[in-house]
C-alpha cells in the first residue's frame, strides 16, 4: 500500500480544540500509512511543541504577528510545501482552509484538497469582521476541494445552507485518548491540594477562553445563584483571557463573597490534570460549538457535565448529563445544584457511564481510523 504524505495547514497552534484534534491524529495515525507535515500560519504555540516530538516537521509562518513579514512568510510557504511535495492537503479552520487550497496549485500534480471546520455556525453576524469575510469567501472556493470534515452534523448543515458545497461534506467527529482522559484518585488530591481544596468539596469546572460565544455572563450569573444557596461549593475556570485582571470580568463577576470561592486560573497547559480534580465540568456556550472537545474530555475524565444545547452536546451526553437552553440562567444554575446534589455512588455511576459513552462511540482509534480511510480515498 502506498504511503500518503498529508500536509496539515492550520491557523494557529496554542490550546484550542483544532489544534489538540490535529495533535492526536498525528500521534495515533499510523506512521507505516501515513506522513505528515505542518504548516502553522500563525505563531508557535504549546501543540507545536506536541507536533514536533512527534517527529513531524512543522514550519510557523507568524502571520498577524510582529515577527512577521509577509513577503518572506510567503516564500516560507511555497519553499515548505513544495519540499514536502503532499499527495493530499488538509486545511483546518477558516483560514487554513483557504490556505490548504492556494497551496495546492504549488504542486505537481496539483495535490487535492480536504477541509476540516470545527464549529457550528448560527448566524455569521457572531464572527469578527475578518473572519465573516473568510467564511463567504470559502462558500466560492469549496467547490475545489475534495471533501469537507465537518465535526457536527449542525455545522454541516449550517454551512451548506450557507453556501458551501453539499456534495462534499462528511462528519467525522471528534477522538477522545481514554488513556489520557482517565479518573485519578491521586492527582485529584494533589490539586485539590494546591489550590487549598478539601477532597469533599464540590468542585465546578468549566474550561474555555474568554469569548463572547463562550457566554462567560452567563456563566458566571449562574455560578452566583448557585453560591447562594451553597456557598460550600467552589468553582475554577480556566482559558486564555479568564483572569480578575481581565477588565470584562471584572465587571460582570459578582461580589467578593464569590470571588473568594471561585479560582479564574487563565491560560494553563495542564488542562488534563486540573479535569481529574473536578466532579463536573459546565459549558455555558451560546453558539459556534461545534464538538466540544473539552465535553468529551471531561465524560472520557468521568465527570458528570452539565452542558448548553449548542452543536453535539446532547447527543455527545446522551443521558449521561443535563442539557439546557443556551442563556437561560436560571436552568443552568438549576442543572448545576441537581448535579451537586446527587450522592457521591450516583456521581460515579454517572461518570463511568460518560466514560464508557466516549469509549463505545468517540475513542481516538476509531477516528483516525476514519482520517486514514478518508485520506487514501483522496489522495492516492
Amino acid at each position: 500500500m502506498e504511503k500518503v504524505k498529508v500536509l496539515h495547514i492550520i491557523s494557529g497552534l496554542g490550546t484550542g480544540g483544532a489544534e489538540m484534534m490535529l495533535y492526536k491524529l498525528l500521534r495515533h495515525m499510523s506512521k507505516k500509512k501515513i506522513e505528515s507535515a505542518v504548516i502553522c500560519l500563525g505563531g508557535a504555540g504549546f501543540i507545536e511543541k506536541r507536533i514536533t516530538g512527534l517527529g513531524v516537521p512543522v514550519t510557523c509562518l507568524e502571520l498577524g504577528t510582529k515577527r512577521s513579514k509577509d513577503i518572506g512568510q510567503l516564500l516560507k510557504f511555497v519553499r515548505f510545501t513544495r519540499w514536502f511535495r503532499p499527495n493530499l492537503i488538509q486545511g483546518w479552520m477558516y483560514h487554513g482552509n483557504l490556505a490548504a487550497v492556494f497551496a495546492s496549485v504549488l504542486v505537481y500534480p496539483r495535490a487535492p484538497v480536504v477541509w476540516n471546520i470545527r464549529q457550528s455556525l448560527q448566524s455569521p453576524r457572531n464572527e469578527k469582521l475578518s473572519t465573516r469575510s473568510v467564511i463567504r469567501i470559502g462558500k466560492y472556493f469549496s467547490r475545489f476541494t475534495q471533501r469537507i470534515i465537518y465535526n457536527s452534523r449542525e455545522g454541516k448543515v449550517q454551512h451548506e445552507e450557507l453556501g458551501y458545497s453539499r456534495r462534499r461534506g462528511c462528519v467525522i467527529p471528534n477522538g477522545f485518548d481514554l488513556d489520557e482522559w482517565c479518573p485519578d484518585a491521586s492527582i485529584r488530591r494533589e490539586v485539590r491540594r494546591e489550590f487549598g481544596i478539601p477532597e469533599e468539596t464540590s468542585l465546578v469546572g468549566h474550561i474555555g477562553r474568554y469569548h463572547p460565544k463562550k457566554d462567560h455572563p452567563s456563566l458566571f450569573e449562574a455560578l452566583n445563584i448557585v453560591s447562594e444557596k451553597d456557598n460550600s461549593i467552589r468553582f475554577l475556570l480556566v482559558g486564555r483571557g479568564v483572569v480578575y485582571d481581565n477588565p470584562e470580568i471584572s465587571k460582570i463577576v459578582g461580589g467578593d463573597g464569590f470571588t473568594g470561592r471561585c479560582l479564574l486560573l487563565g491560560e494553563r497547559q495542564d488542562v488534563e490534570r486540573i479535569m481529574k480534580a473536578l466532579d463536573i465540568l459546565v459549558i455555558s456556550s451560546a453558539w459556534g460549538e461545534g464538538f466540544p472537545n473539552v465535553l468529551g474530555e471531561a465524560m472520557a475524565t468521568g465527570l458528570c457535565c452539565v452542558s448548553t444545547d449548542v452543536g453535539e452536546s446532547s447527543i455527545i451526553l446522551g443521558r449521561t448529563g443535563i442539557v439546557v437552553p443556551p442563556g437561560n440562567v436560571c436552568n443552568l444554575a438549576k442543572a448545576i445544584m441537581d448535579t451537586v446534589i446527587l450522592s457521591s455512588e450516583k456521581k460515579i455511576e454517572r461518570g463511568q457511564q460518560a466514560r464508557a459513552r466516549i469509549a463505545e462511540h468517540y475513542s481516538i482509534p476509531v477516528v483516525s481510523s476514519l482520517y486514514e480511510e478518508l485520506y487514501f480515498q483522496c489522495g492516492t
